[in-house]
């Protein structure tokens, strides 16, 4: 068991140093070597906002998840294609690359002039002999209030009327609690998709989060309303996926025993149940 910052146990905290040394935190010894290697900068983008001490110690954290969902993907090409193919049937023919907290350019004036970046992102190539990315999000447990951003850049209003994807790019509710996550996230997505020398004939904006966490849904769902049905060249559209679809693609494409560990892990709440109950 871990400590919290003022030494109090914490049950969803592993003890440190012993558990970046050991690798507890993720299902496989290749993905706690691939998550040590972002950890300690070797494979991470420059500023990636990588928190070495959450990444091996915090079981609940989205990052470590990401990892553990993503990272035998990253590392079995083939395995990530068919999965991929699985969940975008039509938009992905082979996946290339697979990324963590990557971002097109972190600050640059060229996309959002920022620091944000995707969780996972997936570069393919397409049935038609194109390039596309699926860029995902991920979220856990949280609930979606983190304090807004001191400032509503004009940039983000600018990239909002030039997708076209907004039924009100002005909205001030594009930019209310929970909601400018997604968005920003989405606006990097098309900012990348439509830079002049992007290598992306496609792409698409995902939020992958637990069916059960209904504010992430929530916000979600708010989101989308605020969207509107675009065929404008360079499109990206938004989609809502749900943790339990993406492990169910991985089972019914993989035989790997680390999916049934990642779904037990991650997805039954069952003791948590029993244990409330028992309260």
């Amino acid at each position: 068991m871990g400590v919290n910052v003022d030494d109090t146990p914490l049950g969803s905290r592993l003890a440190m140093p012993e558990a970046q040394a050991a690798g507890w935190n993720f299902l496989t010894p290749r993905i706690a070597e691939l998550a040590a290697a972002y950890a300690d900068g070797r494979l991470a983008e420059p500023r990636a906002k990588i928190d070495a001490t959450r990444m091996h110690s915090d079981l609940l954290s989205s990052q470590p998840m990401c990892f553990n969902l993503f990272g035998e993907l990253a590392l079995d090409l083939k395995a990530a294609t068919r999965f991929a193919r699985r969940l975008w049937p039509g938009r992905v023919d082979r996946v290339v690359d697979v990324r963590f907290e990557h971002s097109p350019g972190r600050w640059s004036p060229a996309f959002l002039d920022n620091g944000s970046a995707f969780d996972v992102f997936l570069v393919h190539t397409t049935p038609a002999g194109g390039s596309g990315f699926v860029a995902i999000e991920v979220k856990y447990h949280e609930n979606m209030r983190d304090k807004l951003p001191a400032q509503l850049r004009l940039r983000y209003r600018e990239l909002a009327l030039e997708s076209g994807a907004f039924a009100d790019p002005q909205a001030s509710s594009l930019w209310s609690r929970g909601v400018w996550q997604l968005w920003l996230d989405h606006l990097l997505a098309w900012s990348l998709r439509r830079h002049p020398g992007s290598a992306y004939d496609t792409g698409i904006s995902v939020l992958l989060h637990p069916a059960g966490n209904a504010e992430v849904a929530g916000v979600a769902r708010a989101y989308s309303d605020h969207l509107v049905a675009s065929e404008r060249s360079g499109a990206v559209p938004f989609q809502r996926l749900t943790l339990e679809a993406c492990v169910d693609a991985l089972q019914n494409v993989l035989n790997a025993d680390w999916v049934p560990r990642f779904r037990s892990r991650y997805l039954d709440f069952s003791p948590v149940d029993r244990a409330v109950a028992g309260a």
